[in-house]
Formats: structure tokens, sequence, C-alpha cells
């Protein structure tokens, strides 16, 4: 853990793998593991939504825009889920807090 916490520090790539440790095919698999000289992996379980910021940005739009829609089609959903997507986005401290739930940002605190 060491070693990727200085290669964080200093500013290298971090690729984020979510899924299964089954990998449909084994091409990708071997590359990783011959670059640790600057390329930090770490491994995410299959299902993680409190490391996903996605997550609480879709329920946060489910539970105000969307809530109780029972649209025909897709089109019909495109005007309340566009409304709560700029709700969001006019809103930069819910925004960022989605974010700071997920345990990330976008500068780092010094």
């Amino acid at each position: 853990m060491g070693a990727q916490q200085s290669n964080v520090s200093r500013g290298w790539p971090r690729v984020t793998w979510n899924g299964p440790a089954e990998v449909p095919t084994n091409s990708c698999t071997p590359w990783p593991g011959t670059q640790r000289g600057w390329l930090a992996v770490e491994r995410l379980p299959a299902y993680a939504p409190d490391l996903n910021p996605v997550e609480p940005l879709w329920g946060n739009v489910k539970s105000q825009e969307m809530a109780n829609v029972c649209a025909p089609d897709l089109a019909a959903l495109r005007p309340p889920l566009r409304a709560g997507l700029t709700r969001v986005r006019c809103r930069p401290t819910l925004a960022f807090g989605f974010l700071r739930h997920a345990g990330l940002a976008f500068w780092r605190d010094h």
C-alpha cells in the first residue's frame, strides 16, 4: 500500500477496476501487472454504491423530479430528468456533496 500512496502523491495515474474478479477475456488482465512502475490499480467490489458518486445523485433526482413519474416512453422521461440534473448542477454544494460521500474530490486539501 505504501508504494501506491507514494504513486498517488506524485499524481501518477490510477485505474479503478470495479466488478467481479473474473474477467470475460484474459487479454487485458496481464497488462496492468507489467505497468506497476507508473500505474496504480485498485479493485473495487462487484457492487460498491458507497464508492460511486452517481448513486446518491441518481437517488436524489429519483426522489425529487422523478418521484411518481410513470412515463409512457423514454422521451417523456427527458423533461423531469433534465430538470433534476439542472437543479443539481446549479447547486454546487449538492454536487460536490455526492463526491465527498464517495470519498472523492477535485482537489487535495493541504
